[in-house]
């Protein structure tokens, strides 16, 4: 499903018995109508949908901060996964202070918090995390992902920050696939450049047998699998 087909999800389905709607209201869609749903019934803060987020988590994982702001007033919970993905650092700082056991706490879907702030914080907060013992590493998600694998936003930053303090570019995911390889089959021509730079092998073969070239042909990729061609020439 694309973004745009998530917009257009709550109007064209009839999900008025779920919280299913909500879900692509509040991530992608009218938010204005999730927030009226929610002020009708407040009970639906504590909704959970089918990735076991809350509605919260929704807005801060789509970037909604306006909606995340309005979710708070009527009484959401600032949890430690959704400071992160707001980049609320003060927050984050003061619910470590109070629990520091939180740099363990995992997203709804079994991401280690370091992973969420690759994805969703800025450098200050993975490099926060990494001070507070966070594993730059860490692949201890259903996917075998470390957190290099989610820091594709640009700029680049989070990536940069994470291969300085010892980030991994040779790490393999489930089925055996790179950093690299992520990055070509996705078509990030920048951070492709950025891995190259720090030694991300060309040649890598997924457990299928993909390199990360393929991966970006097979995609339509062309400026990056010209961009690799010409390193494998070198």
């Amino acid at each position: 499903m694309t973004e745009h087909d998530c917009s257009d999800f709550w109007k064209t389905t009839d999900y008025s018995s779920t919280p299913v709607w909500l879900h692509y209201a509040l991530r992608f869609g009218d938010s204005d109508l999730a927030l009226e749903a929610i002020r009708d019934n407040p009970g639906l803060l504590e909704a959970r949908f089918s990735g076991n987020t809350t509605p919260l988590q929704d807005a801060a994982y789509g970037g909604r901060n306006s909606v995340a702001d309005s979710l708070l007033s009527m009484g959401a919970k600032l949890d430690f996964i959704s400071a992160i993905a707001l980049k609320r650092k003060r927050e984050i700082v003061a619910m470590l202070l109070a629990n520091p056991s939180l740099i363990r706490r995992r997203s709804p879907d079994q991401f280690p918090a370091i992973h969420m702030a690759a994805r969703y914080g800025d450098a200050e907060i993975v490099d926060l995390l990494l001070s507070k013992g966070a594993d730059v590493n860490d692949q201890s998600n259903p996917r075998s992902l470390t957190p290099l694998f989610l820091a594709w936003n640009e700029p680049r930053e989070n990536a940069e920050l994470l291969l300085g303090r010892g980030a991994n570019v040779h790490a393999r995911s489930k089925h055996g696939f790179t950093v690299l390889h992520s990055a070509a089959g996705s078509g990030r021509l920048a951070l492709v450049r950025l891995l190259l730079a720090h030694g991300a092998c060309l040649t890598a073969q997924s457990d299928g047998r993909q390199t990360p070239w393929a991966l970006a042909v097979r995609n339509g990729h062309r400026d990056v699998a010209a961009l690799l061609n010409d390193g494998a020439r070198i």
